[in-house]
């Protein structure tokens, strides 16, 4: 089915899927979770939502995870739930249905999460979201060998870029201008320990009297576990 086919779908079908799925109560356009002691359809669907957040471990004390992703986010119920009850992480929810989009940001500012919540119009197979963060899997903690190849398409002074390495948000160097970049393509690797949950991102920035981030593009960027 196409874009324009499920956008068509949902406008022409919308108040037959409120009544069934009781949209107007839950703001979610998927079936519930029951579970002992839940018998009805918005309590199961609640429930979905707070066991998404089990799954994620977002009530854990040594939780890493800053950012969530909701590929295909229908009008945001799931995400305005998680960000009433985990207001410190940034949700971020993609749909291809423009109608949705407008009714889930209507919705964060009603309910107050319009600061951690995020709706845009995207397809989740080619979003525009940058590939530059690796995340360690559970159960997966240890000496990781990690790589990154990077293409810079609009840079012309390569002295004059600084790479940047984050761990959970951390600088892991001074970035400091290197000449090794060029236009094509730059592969960068390095080995650092990581715990489950932890993340790595990369960032390059012009040192000319500026901290202007002006990554462009990239090939791809991951990791190996080494040890454990």
């Amino acid at each position: 089915m196409k874009k324009k086919d499920f956008s068509d779908f949902y406008q022409k079908n919308w108040p037959l899927i409120v009544k069934l799925l009781k949209v107007d109560k839950t703001h979610c356009i998927h079936h519930g979770f029951y579970e002992k002691g839940i018998h009805s359809h918005i309590k199961s669907v609640l429930n979905m939502n707070d066991f998404v957040g089990r799954l994620l471990k977002l009530d854990s004390k040594n939780n890493k995870i800053n950012q969530v992703l909701d590929a295909g986010c229908g009008i945001g119920g799931t995400i305005i739930h998680l960000a009433k009850k985990y207001p410190k992480i940034n949700f971020f929810g993609i749909t291809i249905v423009p109608t949705h989009v407008e009714i889930a940001r209507n919705l964060a500012k009603e309910n107050q999460v319009e600061n951690n919540s995020n709706f845009f119009l995207k397809d989740f197979t080619k979003t525009s979201f940058s590939s530059n963060q690796f995340t360690v899997p559970s159960g997966s903690a240890g000496k990781y060998f990690l790589f990154a190849q990077l293409a810079f398409t609009t840079a012309t002074d390569f002295d004059f870029l600084g790479l940047k390495i984050f761990k959970n948000g951390s600088q892991l160097n001074d970035g400091s201008p290197t000449a090794n970049f060029n236009q094509s393509a730059t592969q960068i690797e390095w080995i650092e320990t990581l715990a489950e949950g932890d993340y790595v991102d990369i960032r390059i920035y012009h040192n000319r009297g500026s901290s202007i981030d002006i990554y462009s593009g990239r090939t791809w960027f991951g990791g190996y576990l080494l040890t454990t």
